[in-house]
């Protein structure tokens, strides 16, 4: 369960108690990051890994997500523009995947399934790129979708041996 999550708002601050709910603020200012989720069990470790939104006047943006994967997602990883990294997620089981997404190419959507971890993941991008990974099982689906004008940053959740929890960060890149 993730506690308090603040957001500023004009003369007032809100806390709110969520559980794999989603967090949106309308009317996002450029470079701001909005999380998403999570979705998934309750095992593991927190993680947030939304990436820095500019570094020396340039945007930076994920540039190859690194998965893991057999019958669960095994670990994700996210590559950004100017070589940064993120910490892998997740333990060194499945076999590893690795999607690179162009210079003018970005995720537009992320879904699956999980039941105690996550079971499969779906990536689909701003050209019509689909890229899935995992297994078949699960009982629950989840599915996150940038609203115009927003792009996927990175992700945030849960992990241990597995990625146990999934939520996406999104970026206001205007």
């Amino acid at each position: 369960m993730r506690w308090c999550a603040i957001f500023k708002f004009p003369a007032m601050r809100v806390a709110l108690l969520l559980a794999s709910a989603v967090l949106w603020t309308p009317n996002a200012s450029p470079g701001q990051i909005t999380e998403m989720g999570p979705a998934g069990g309750p095992g593991g470790s927190p993680f947030v890994d939304c990436g820095a939104t500019v570094v020396d006047g340039a945007l930076v943006r994920p540039v190859e997500v690194h998965v893991r994967a057999g019958d669960f997602i095994d670990a994700i990883e996210v590559i950004y523009s100017g070589g940064a990294r993120s910490t892998r997620h997740g333990g060194l089981g499945g076999d590893l995947h690795i999607f690179r997404l162009g210079p003018d190419e970005y995720i537009t959507d992320v879904a699956g399934k999980y039941a105690q971890f996550v079971n499969s993941l779906f990536i689909k991008t701003n050209k019509g790129r689909v890229q899935q990974w995992g297994g078949s099982g699960g009982n629950a689906q989840f599915s996150f979708s940038a609203p115009r004008g927003m792009s996927f940053n990175g992700f945030w959740g849960r992990s241990g041996v597995y990625l146990d929890a999934i939520g996406v960060c999104l970026l206001n890149p205007n």
